[in-house]
């Protein structure tokens, strides 16, 4: 059984209000990258675990503490979902439907997304599409372009826009164009800049880095990627001195 386990200290926090944010790996691993460089760069602190019923068999160490592969972390009232791993495939639909059923029914205000979408569609003008659920509609189209008719989302985070949907819970999908076949942290620099502006410049977060260290942030990300989907298919063992995430 999937379930979301609060650390004990924070079993009792009150989610009504809250925003949750979070993202997928997807095109350009934006989703990925935004949540990160967030949960990296603000002073959030770390408040629970989603448990699927098939843990990727990989952890690490951030902060002097045990790092899991989906964790959640809190800072002011925006709480924040970052998947190190995608969810697999046999599970992804239960998945999605515990933090669906999550954020609904612990009265969370509303719920950012974060995708990419594949520069070959960009114009000149614009630099990011969205995808709202009903109730969020007005607000989206302050922050961008809805996304084109023709042009889909999928995986995690259009299962999570359809359960939003059938709620009538304001949730909006943030889609800055970004590289297909490879990291893009400047499309996340985009993605956290439309939040950030969304919410007044309430969480400040600093995006320089994804622009000034955006080969050294893709290289890393890319390590990090496809030495997970070596360990997930059993392809090979880490090389000795490996400096990858997971060793």
């Amino acid at each position: 059984m999937i379930e979301i386990v609060m650390i004990d200290e924070f079993k009792d926090i009150d989610f009504t209000g809250k925003i949750f944010i979070t993202g997928f790996h997807g095109v350009g691993a934006t989703g990925y990258i935004t949540i990160r460089h967030m949960v990296d760069n603000l002073p959030v602190e770390k408040i629970g675990y989603l448990i699927p019923d098939f843990l990727p068999g990989f952890v690490s160490i951030e902060n002097e503490r045990l790092s899991l592969p989906f964790e959640f972390y809190l800072m002011k009232d925006y709480v924040f979902f970052l998947p190190r791993s995608q969810p697999g495939q046999s599970e992804v639909n239960e998945f999605i439907r515990v933090i669906a059923e999550f954020v609904i029914e612990k009265g969370f205000k509303e719920s950012m997304l974060i995708g990419g979408l594949d520069n070959k569609f960009q114009t000149e003008d614009d630099v990011l599409k969205t995808v709202p659920t009903r109730p969020f509609l007005d607000q989206a189209k302050n922050m961008g372009p809805l996304l084109d008719k023709g042009l889909y989302v999928t995986g995690p985070l259009a299962l999570l826009l359809e359960l939003f949907e059938l709620k009538n819970f304001p949730a909006c999908a943030i889609l800055p164009y970004a590289e297909r076949e490879r990291p893009d942290p400047r499309a996340a620099a985009v993605a956290i800049k439309a939040i950030d502006e969304h919410y007044n410049n309430d969480l400040n977060v600093e995006i320089e880095d994804l622009y000034k260290d955006a080969k050294r942030i893709e290289e890393e990300i890319e390590n990090i990627l496809s030495q997970e989907r070596e360990l997930e298919k059993g392809e090979k063992p880490l090389e000795p001195g490996s400096r990858g995430m997971y060793v």
